[in-house]
């Protein structure tokens, strides 16, 4: 299995629910910020951790 960084999952998910006819503006702009977010904290994530979402539920 393919190891994908936290944006390109993220980037696939969006894409995943607009094929699906989901308009998803909400939470597509809050999954962007904390994308951008844990890659300054952690770049090598690869899922969101317990750190990088508390600290972003900080801000």
């Amino acid at each position: 299995m393919e190891n994908k960084n936290l944006s390109r999952q993220v980037k696939e998910f969006l894409a995943y629910k607009r094929s699906n006819g989901c308009i998803y503006t909400g939470g597509e702009y809050h999954l962007k910020w904390y994308v951008a977010f844990s890659g300054c904290l952690s770049p090598h994530e690869s899922v969101p951790s317990k750190r990088t979402v508390e600290a972003f539920m900080d801000i």
